[in-house]
C-alpha cells in the first residue's frame, strides 16, 4: 500500500529540538502575573537552578549531570510534602521533556494544568517541545525502518500534544507501509481533521485527504473513494491524478454517466496530460463501452510516444471493435482502413506474438486483402516460438522488461499422441482376445500391424517432440522521438515444446519510454 501514500513536501525533522529554553525561562515577568509557580521551597529552586545548567549545557554529560540533579532535587521535592506544589509538576514535566520522555512530561504537565490553570498557555508552550522531540524521535526511527519504534512515538506525541497533524500524519504513513489500511485511514483522517483550516499545515490536509481516497480505491470501497476524491478536489481542483481516481471510482461504482463525464474532460486537455495517464483514459472509456473516444485517446497518447506497444495493441482493438459493431459498409470500410496501418505499427513493434498477427490478419480480412489475411493466418500456424511482454515500465535508472518465450507445440502432437493412445488400447484388446484356432494367424497379423503402427508413431512423436532453437532477439529501447537509447539481447536458446522461458531486461539510460524487437 506505500507506493498509494503521497508524502508532504517538507523535510522530514521538526523545528523545536528538546534543547530549546523551557517556557519558564522565557520572560519570567510575564510568567508571574499568568503561572504563579511557587519556587521558593530549597528542592524546587535547587532544580530550576539544574534545568537551567541542563538547558545551556552543550556537554552531553554535563547536560546529564544536571538533569540528575533536577530529578533528584525534584523527587526530595515530593519527599517532603511538596506533591501540592504545582512547579513541582511542572519542573518535572520540563526535565522529562529535556529528557525526551514523552510519557513522563505528559503525565507532570497534566498535573499542573488540573492544578493550576493559569500555567495552561507556559504548559502548552513546553508540550510543543516535548512533541517535536518525540515526534523527532519516530521519525528517526521510521527512517530506519524501525516502524515499531516509530509508532510507539508517534503515538506518545499525539498524546502529549495533538493540535499538530504531523506525527499523526506520519503514523498512519507507518501503518500503510505494513498494510494496516484500517489504522492508515484512522490516522490520516485524524491528521486531515486536525489540519482542517490551519495554512501551516496546508500540505499535510490535502496530502492526508489524497491518502484516504486512495487507500479506499486500492480496497474497492468504491462510494468512499468517490467522497475523499471530491473532498481532495475541493482542495486541490487540477489534479489530474485525482480526477482520474475519482472517475475510476465512478465507473467501477456503477456510475458511468459521472465516469465518462470526467475522462471526456480530460481527454479535452490531453495535450497537457502525460502519455500514459492519456492511455489510461483511453482503457476507461473502452471498459465503458466508449470505443470511438476510447480511440481518441490512444490516438491522442500516441502522438506523444508513436512506437508504445500497448497504445498501439489498444488502438488496434478500439478500431475493430468499431468496425464490428456497425452495419454500414462504408463505415465498416472507414475504421477498417484506419485498422490496417495500426495494426501494421503494431507488428513492427512486437511481431513475434500470436494475438498481434491475428489482429493484424483480422484487419486485412475487413478491408478485402484475402491473399494477406491468409498469408498472415499461414504464419501464425507455422510459428514455432512465441514473444510476449508482460510488464514494461520505466525505472529510476533506466527501464524494465519482463516476458517469456514459449515453443509452441506443433497441433500435430495432440493427434499423434490421440492416435497412439487409440492403438494402444485396440493392441491391447487384441492380445487379450480368445479366438478359435483357425482365425489365431489372422489376430496375430492385426496385432503385428498395431505394433508397427504404434512404433511409428511414437518415432513421429519423438521428431515432433524435438527441442525448438530459438535465436538471439534483440530489444531495441526508444525514446519519446523513436531515437535507439539502448539495446539489449535475449540469448539464442533450445526450449522444449511447450516450454515457457523467463527473461528480462534491465537497459540503463534517460528517457526510455517504449520497446522493439525484430522477427526472425
Amino acid at each position: 500500500m506505500m507506493k498509494y501514500v503521497a508524502w508532504p513536501v517538507a523535510a522530514l525533522l521538526l523545528a523545536g529540538a528538546a534543547t530549546e529554553v523551557p517556557a519558564q525561562q522565557r520572560g519570567a515577568q510575564q510568567q508571574e502575573a499568568q503561572c504563579d509557580l511557587k519556587t521558593s521551597h530549597f528542592a524546587v529552586s535547587r532544580a530550576v537552578l539544574y534545568i537551567q545548567n541542563a538547558s545551556s549545557a552543550e556537554d552531553s554529560t554535563k547536560k546529564q549531570q544536571a538533569l540528575d540533579g533536577a530529578h533528584r532535587s525534584l523527587i526530595e521535592a515530593l519527599e517532603q510534602g511538596q506533591a501540592e506544589n504545582a512547579a513541582v509538576w511542572y519542573f518535572l514535566g520540563v526535565y522529562y521533556t529535556l529528557l525526551g520522555d514523552g510519557l513522563g512530561a505528559d503525565t507532570s504537565f497534566d498535573k499542573v494544568e488540573a492544578m493550576l490553570p493559569g500555567c495552561a498557555a507556559d504548559v502548552l508552550q513546553n508540550r510543543q517541545i516535548a512533541w517535536a522531540t518525540v515526534a523527532n524521535q519516530g521519525i528517526e526511527a521510521m527512517r530506519s525502518n524501525d516502524y515499531a519504534k516509530a509508532k510507539e512515538s508517534f503515538g506518545i506525541a499525539n498524546r502529549v500534544y495533538d493540535r499538530d497533524p504531523t506525527a499523526s500524519f506520519y503514523l498512519a504513513t507507518v501503518f500503510a507501509t505494513e498494510d494496516e489500511a484500517d489504522s492508515a485511514l484512522h490516522y490520516f483522517k485524524l491528521a486531515a481533521r486536525t489540519a482542517a483550516g490551519d495554512t501551516a499545515q496546508k500540505e499535510i490536509h490535502e496530502k492526508s485527504t489524497q491518502n484516504v481516497a486512495r487507500i479506499y480505491q486500492v480496497l474497492e470501497q468504491w462510494d468512499s473513494a468517490q467522497v475523499y476524491f471530491q473532498a481532495y478536489l475541493e482542495l486541490q481542483s487540477d489534479d489530474l491524478e485525482a480526477q482520474t481516481g475519482l472517475a475510476t471510482a465512478y465507473m467501477a461504482g456503477g456510475d458511468t454517466a459521472n465516469a465518462v463525464r470526467i475522462y471526456d474532460a480530460l481527454l479535452a486537455q490531453a495535450q497537457n496530460l502525460d502519455a500514459l495517464d492519456v492511455f489510461r483514459i483511453g482503457v476507461a472509456l473502452f471498459r465503458a463501452e466508449r470505443p470511438e473516444r476510447a480511440a481518441q485517446a490512444f490516438e491522442a497518447g500516441l502522438q506523444k510516444i508513436p512506437h508504445y506497444r500497448n497504445g498501439l495493441f489498444n488502438l488496434t482493438n478500439a478500431y475493430f471493435s468499431l468496425a464490428q459493431a456497425t452495419q454500414k459498409p462504408d463505415s465498416v470500410k472507414y475504421w477498417a482502413g484506419k485498422m490496417l496501418p495500426a495494426a501494421q505499427r503494431l507488428a513492427s513493434v512486437d511481431p513475434l506474438n500470436r494475438q498481434v498477427l491475428r489482429l493484424t490478419a483480422a484487419a486485412h480480412q475487413f478491408v478485402g486483402n484475402n491473399d494477406s489475411t491468409d498469408a498472415m493466418l499461414k504464419k501464425v500456424n507455422e510459428m514455432k516460438y512465441e514473444v510476449e511482454v508482460q510488464a514494461a515500465q520505466a525505472t529510476s535508472n533506466g527501464y524494465e522488461v519482463h516476458g517469456t518465450i514459449t515453443a509452441i507445440q506443433p497441433p500435430a502432437v495432440q493427434v499423434t499422441r490421440d492416435s497412439i493412445a487409440r492403438d494402444s488400447t485396440q493392441l491391447e484388446t487384441l492380445k487379450q482376445a480368445t479366438v478359435p484356432a483357425a482365425q489365431r494367424a489372422q489376430l496375430q497379423r492385426r496385432q503385428a500391424t498395431l505394433q508397427r503402427r504404434v512404433e511409428r508413431l511414437r518415432a513421429s512423436l519423438q521428431r515432433l517432440m524435438g527441442s525448438v532453437s530459438v535465436p538471439a532477439i534483440t530489444f531495441e529501447f526508444l525514446s519519446a522521438d523513436g531515437t535507439v537509447v539502448a539495446t539489449e539481447t535475449v540469448a539464442a536458446q533450445a526450449i522444449e515444446p511447450g516450454g515457457v522461458k523467463s527473461f528480462q531486461l534491465t537497459p540503463a539510460g534517460p528517457g526510455v519510454v517504449a520497446w522493439r524487437y525484430k522477427g526472425s
